[in-house]
């Protein structure tokens, strides 16, 4: 293997650097797509909401999803009104987005793990450089 000069050597660190830099870039994004969804599932879990069940009564008022039982939030429902209540906020949907949000957490940690590690090892790579060569007269 040829030894590289010293521009090719700089060419390459700066492609290693905006490599690390794109892959935090990547990371940050994912996880921000992950936690938007977490967001959006805590807000159909912990809001109560109203549905619309008939034009003379209005709408239906709704507990939120992760307290059912809440006496709160009015007078619980009637029979027809729970079962549009849980029709409005199904569990297959919520548990859908909550398991399509996993690989994106996951490889977004990844990809910002990586892209930091390569930043740093850059940045160490170039301090060890520049006191090897301060230390050489």
């Amino acid at each position: 293997m040829l030894p590289l000069s010293s521009s090719q050597a700089q060419v390459y660190d700066r492609e290693f650097r905006r490599r690390g830099v794109r892959e935090q870039g990547w990371g940050r994004g994912l996880v921000a797509v992950a936690v938007l969804i977490w967001l959006w599932l805590a807000y159909q879990l912990f809001f109560s909401f109203s549905v619309e069940y008939g034009a003379k009564s209005g709408p239906a008022t709704c507990t939120a999803r992760a307290f059912p039982g809440d006496a709160a939030a009015g007078a619980s429902p009637t029979g027809t009104e729970r079962e549009l209540c849980d029709a409005e906020r199904d569990w297959g949907p919520m548990l859908a987005a909550l398991l399509l949000s996993l690989p994106a957490a996951t490889v977004g940690t990844a990809l910002y793990a990586s892209g930091t590690s390569a930043l740093r090892t850059a940045g160490y790579a170039a301090e060890v450089t520049r006191l090897n060569a301060v230390k050489e007269p």
